[in-house]
């Protein structure tokens, strides 16, 4: 298990724990990142946010978000 900006792109990914504060939990929650979720890395680079795609939607997060999102390739 590695946090998600370590993550390789166009992996499908399953989220395994987020290790966020009860705020960030539930804003990730609202958008569809609970536990078990399978998610894919669109696109990241060095700088900047990472783009997801979850389900039919693509989402982008911070770097230091996806710091905290722990996932199983």
């Amino acid at each position: 298990m590695i946090p998600l900006i370590f993550a390789p792109v166009n992996k499908e990914l399953v989220i395994e724990t987020i290790k966020g504060g009860k705020n960030s939990n539930l804003r990730l929650n609202e958008l569809g990142l609970v536990k078990g979720k399978i998610v894919k890395i669109v696109n990241k680079r060095q700088m900047g946010p990472i783009l997801l795609q979850v389900d039919n939607s693509r989402l982008a997060i911070g770097q230091g978000i996806a710091l905290k999102i722990i996932v199983k390739i």
